[in-house]
């Protein structure tokens, strides 16, 4: 009661630094987010605003993560699908793209959003196959953000996802700046952002 008619508490008020008191925050629940790269280099890019933003991240591509710009210890899982020399390239392909895919799912039960830079019909079949054996609908709207050149288009994972012009392989793209945004589960009314 000595304290408490003192005003003195257990513990440190809380402090808003200057700094931060100016910015736009969004609540956001640590997400399992899927980025779907085919023979992409420069890939971080599209990685550390989800990363910075505490969720999980999940990368699928044809090329070794030591061929990326990923460092070393890039923290999220990478998966590499490529041609068995010893097999049928389609039939092997097939195979190696729904064991990633199960992998996947076996870890983290579901996926919430997914940021498609490149056309993969097996992996969007796999997802929307996913999507209705669920006995339950994802509660974060499992959208699809598919980054074309100057546009990135938010999805229901039942629409048609064509990427008519994919964007390049280069570093600092704008594309990448906006992820986070229509990621959020109230950007739902929002279908695309053009550059």
């Amino acid at each position: 009661m000595e304290e408490l008619h003192n005003r003195k508490s257990g513990c440190a008020p809380t402090r808003v630094s200057p700094a931060s008191r100016h910015l736009l925050t969004f609540p956001f629940k640590p997400l399992r987010v899927l980025v779907i790269a085919r023979d992409r280099h420069a890939v971080s890019q599209y990685i550390k605003p989800f990363q910075n933003a505490g969720c999980r991240v999940a990368v699928v591509s044809t090329i070794d993560a030591a061929e990326t710009d990923l460092p070393q210890n890039h923290g999220c899982r990478y998966y590499v699908i490529g041609n068995d020399e010893q097999a049928a390239p389609a039939f092997s392909n097939d195979r190696q793209v729904s064991a990633t895919f199960s992998n996947l799912i076996a870890s983290w039960r579901d996926i919430d959003v997914v940021v498609m830079l490149d056309n993969w019909p097996d992996m969007t079949a796999l997802l929307r196959a996913h999507a209705a054996a669920r006995p339950y609908p994802n509660d974060w709207g499992f959208p699809i953000l598919s980054v074309s050149q100057n546009r990135v288009t938010r999805h229901d994972i039942m629409a048609d996802i064509t990427i008519s012009s994919p964007v390049p392989d280069i570093s600092d793209r704008p594309e990448s700046t906006v992820l986070t945004f229509l990621a959020l589960k109230s950007s739902a009314p929002i279908s695309s952002i053009t550059f």
